[in-house]
C-alpha cells in the first residue's frame, strides 16, 4: 500500500483522466489551480489534446499559467475569450448539493470569475473531499489590504450575530510573510464546525465592505468527478 500522499496523487490522476472525455473540438476551457488541476494539465499535454482538438485554454492563476506554458500549452486571456464552454477545476471540499469550498491554493477570486464565465463547471477531486456538511476545511476569505483589520472585525461580527462560531481565524502566510494573491489581496482563513446554509453565508460574506470574495462556490458546479488510487471513478451530479 502507498502512503497517503501517493494515494492522493493516484486519486487525482484517475479523476483527471476521466474528465478528459468532456473535452470536445474547439472548446474554450478554463483550467483551475492546485495539485488536481496540475494533474489535468499534465494529462492534456501528454496526450497533445490542445493541438488535436484545437482547444482554447484560460488559466485561473499565475501558477497554472506557468506550468501550462512550461509544458507547451497556450493560455489565452479571459477578456479576449469572453465566455467558456467548460471549466475543469479542483475543490478543497464538496457537499451532496455540489456546494464547494475552494481557495486553498490562494486563487479563489480568479477561479470564481472563470467559473462564473462558463456554461459548465466540473470539479475533479479525491473522494476524500466529499463531506456531508461543508466546514471541515477552513474557509478562505479574500480581503483588500487597506483597512484589513476593520474588515476582519466586520466579518467576526457577521459570524457572531448569524450564529456561525469559528474555532480559529488566521491570516494566510507564505514563507513567513503574509500571503498576497495574484490580485494583491490578503486571505484570512476561518475554521468552522459546519456551514449549514452555504449559499446564504456566501452572500452575507460578500456584502461586507472590504471583502473581495470568499471560497464558498454555490450554484456553480454541475458535476464532481472523484477518483481513487485503484483507478475507480465516481461521478456526483
Amino acid at each position: 500500500m502507498g502512503n497517503q500522499a501517493e494515494d492522493q496523487d493516484l486519486s487525482r490522476r484517475s479523476a483527471a483522466i476521466h474528465s478528459l472525455q468532456y473535452l470536445e473540438p474547439k472548446m474554450k476551457v478554463g483550467l483551475g489551480t492546485g495539485t488536481t488541476a496540475e494533474a489535468l494539465v499534465r494529462e492534456i499535454q501528454v496526450r497533445n489534446l490542445q493541438e488535436e482538438l484545437d482547444l482554447t485554454f484560460v488559466s485561473t492563476s499565475t501558477r497554472t499559467t506557468k506550468l501550462s506554458e512550461s509544458l507547451g500549452l497556450k493560455i489565452s486571456d479571459l477578456s479576449e475569450v469572453r465566455w467558456l464552454d467548460l471549466v475543469l477545476d479542483g475543490a478543497d471540499e464538496f457537499d451532496p448539493d455540489l456546494n464547494l469550498i475552494k481557495g486553498g491554493g490562494g486563487a479563489l477570486l480568479q477561479e470564481k470569475i472563470v467559473a462564473s464565465s462558463a456554461d459548465s463547471m466540473k470539479v475533479i477531486a479525491s473522494i476524500t473531499k466529499k463531506v456531508d456538511v461543508l466546514g471541515k476545511f477552513p474557509l478562505p476569505v479574500e480581503i483588500v489590504r487597506f483597512g484589513c483589520t476593520s474588515t476582519i472585525q466586520r466579518l467576526d461580527e457577521l459570524f457572531q450575530f448569524s450564529g456561525y462560531s469559528y474555532s480559529d481565524r488566521a491570516m494566510r502566510n507564505s514563507g513567513g510573510n503574509l500571503f498576497i494573491t495574484d490580485e494583491g489581496h490578503f486571505i484570512v482563513d476561518y475554521s468552522f464546525q459546519e456551514m449549514n446554509n452555504p449559499e446564504g453565508l456566501e452572500q452575507a460574506i460578500n456584502q461586507i465592505v472590504g471583502v473581495v470574495d470568499c471560497g464558498l462556490f454555490t450554484g456553480l458546479c454541475d458535476e464532481v468527478i472523484t477518483g481513487s488510487r485503484d483507478g475507480f471513478v465516481e461521478v456526483f451530479d
